[in-house]
């Protein structure tokens, strides 16, 4: 198959992503974790783990708190992804329940 062939049969994203720096917190199975949006789209995003850390399930729903200069968003999300580096987990992309601005 040529290159080309293989460039038109990548799935495109659904929405584009945009690059951020914005700072996270949430609560999964009972702790705190903290951590950066590196890019989002309205219904997704990146997070870099401050900590690396350990998640046990991709279908567990929780809360995750955005912070943006002017305001907080609270957002439903679910892991999509998993990110590692070596064996530690550093970064997870996530689905969110509904979509937000981050305008």
């Amino acid at each position: 198959m040529s290159v080309n062939k293989k460039l038109k049969s990548v799935k495109k994203r659904a929405y584009k992503r945009t690059p951020s720096n914005l700072t996270v917190n949430f609560l999964y199975d009972s702790a705190i974790y903290s951590g950066t949006v590196m890019n989002h789209s309205d219904n997704d995003m990146f997070i870099k783990m401050e900590v690396p850390c350990r998640f046990t399930s991709t279908q567990k729903q929780f809360e995750v708190r955005i912070v943006m200069k002017d305001k907080v968003l609270l957002a439903t999300a679910r892991i999509k992804r998993m990110v590692t580096m070596g064996k530690e987990l550093n970064g997870i992309g996530v689905e969110l329940a509904y979509p937000i601005s981050f305008d």
